[in-house]
């Protein structure tokens, strides 16, 4: 009897402490969603409480610039996408005329301020900056070179103006480790026929063991300036400028840098064995072993924009959504989160000021801020 009892007591035991356990972890879970929601339906998609009540104008041809247009557009990948409900509608409506606020001057001029300072007034000093090699080219005079005459200055001012941004926010030292090879290929648009050839650009992380080195490589036709016109025109890229293709590879080389754990960043172009011949868009089959983030930064910038609208992890296909609003391509919308990271770095270097809308400055707010402190760049 003493036995049953005292049997009886030890469960009576294991499951109030089973029961206190579950109350503190739902206790605790409500405490941490920090007034979070699970569903689209409920979030008014204010990104900011105190804004401007000006508006900008975003309209491009046929209001491509919305999600409502890259479905449209793009049919043929929406079979493969969950259908959206009249609820995920309207929540993307929400985000899209929310975003159309002027962002707060003052932020804009704080941005503008990071290109005061001159640490480049040449290609030449460009390429300087860049090399971390005596084995690979850095053809971007080439590139220019590869222009019409008339479009040759624009473009050469234009990526001298980004690389003193990009060195202004992100520091010289990243500038020199991110790129080992960086060239002209027009062969690449023939790399894969099943895009019809559509590819005009290209950036690929190299493996070699205990070592990682990134190449870009650029068709001629990528850097035309009508080229990228047309292409934002139609909503397909995030940005109109000139230089919009090149901006968007180097925003896949610093979110392949970045999830490498700083401690391992060390071996970027770090005794990499050179390869005769043009850097080859093929990823090298050799096991890696550089440590890394656990999430990747094109995750955690749909995380980050979902969450800074209301919408928690525990809805991801509507953090999706937020993403695609707030991130103006139609591009980046069917071509994954790499793409999307990519499309909205982009966007935010390359927006001029009278299109700044609130959209830019939570972007300007996770670039900026969020991105460096969390991957400790």
């Amino acid at each position: 009897m003493r036995r049953t009892k005292n049997i009886t007591m030890i469960a009576i035991l294991i499951v109030s402490l089973g029961l206190a356990v579950l109350f503190t972890w739902l206790f605790w879970s409500v405490l941490k969603s920090n007034n979070e929601i699970n569903y689209a339906e409920y979030s008014d998609c204010l990104l900011y409480s105190d804004h401007s009540k000006q508006k900008i104008d975003l309209t491009r041809h046929n209001n491509s610039q919305l999600v409502s247009a890259t479905f449209k557009n793009l049919a043929q990948t929406t079979s493969k996408m969950r259908q959206l409900s009249a609820n995920d509608w309207a929540f993307i409506d929400r985000c899209e005329n929310n975003m159309l606020y002027q962002a707060d001057a003052k932020i804009v001029a704080a941005f503008n301020q990071k290109k005061a300072v001159i640490q480049f007034n040449t290609i030449a000093d460009v390429v300087n900056g860049l090399t971390n090699n005596k084995f690979y080219p850095y053809q971007l005079e080439e590139m220019v070179l590869a222009l019409d005459d008339k479009e040759q200055l624009p473009f050469r001012n234009n990526l001298i103006s980004f690389a003193n941004l990009f060195v202004n926010i992100f520091g010289a030292s990243v500038f020199q480790k991110l790129i080992y090879n960086l060239e002209i290929d027009n062969s690449i648009a023939k790399y894969d026929a099943a895009y019809n050839n559509r590819i005009i650009a290209i950036t690929k992380l190299k493996e070699n063991g205990n070592d990682l080195a990134q190449c870009l490589m650029f068709t001629e036709h990528s850097l035309q300036a009508q080229m990228s016109k047309v292409q934002y025109q139609i909503g397909f890229h995030s940005t109109a400028t000139n230089i919009s293709t090149f901006v968007h590879e180097i925003g896949h080389a610093i979110s392949n840098y970045a999830w490498v754990w700083p401690n391992n960043r060390l071996r970027f172009n770090h005794n990499i064995t050179p390869t005769t011949g043009r850097c080859t868009p093929v990823k090298d089959k050799t096991s890696s072993f550089i440590r890394g983030f656990i999430y990747s930064p094109n995750d955690v910038l749909v995380r980050y924009l979902g969450k800074r609208v209301g919408i928690s992890n525990n809805a991801p296909f509507q953090q999706q959504l937020a993403a695609w609003s707030f991130i103006q391509s139609g591009y980046g919308r069917t071509g994954g989160n790499a793409e999307l990271f990519a499309e909205g770095f982009a966007q935010w270097l390359l927006t001029p000021d009278n299109q700044k809308g609130l959209n830019w400055q939570i972007l300007n707010e996770f670039y900026g801020t969020y991105f460096k402190n969390y991957y400790l760049i």
